[in-house]
């Protein structure tokens, strides 16, 4: 893996638990009811897609990195561009139930020794 790749898996492991923070402790009617609270998440969640898609860029074998690296990446593209089409309870679900899992899948990633 590039280095940068590994870089860019920091980063989605890092926004992922940002995500995750500002989740904790609240539930969906406290999403749901709180502006900010739902833009602060889709943007940790839209930095998590961004880096995949980055390292597609720049890794040949991207989609074996990551489980359901396609779908991380349309969520992406959804946040970006199809702002009108984002569903909350998706993206609460994504927070809640995987995003978890995806952090604890990078980790593990991160823990084969840097590139230099």
């Amino acid at each position: 893996m590039q280095r940068r790749a590994w870089t860019l898996l920091r980063d989605m492991r890092d926004h992922a638990r940002q995500a995750e923070r500002f989740a904790e402790g609240r539930d969906y009617a406290d999403y749901l009811g709180n502006d900010m609270l739902r833009a602060a998440v889709e943007r940790e969640v839209m930095i998590v897609g961004e880096a995949l898609y980055q390292i597609s860029e720049i890794e040949p074998d991207w989609q074996t990195l990551v489980t359901d690296a396609r779908a991380i990446v349309r969520t992406r593209h959804i946040l970006v561009h199809g702002y009108s089409k984002v569903q909350p309870d998706v993206i609460w679900d994504i927070v809640r139930q995987d995003l978890p899992s995806l952090r604890r899948e990078v980790d593990a990633l991160l823990t084969q020794e840097p590139p230099v």
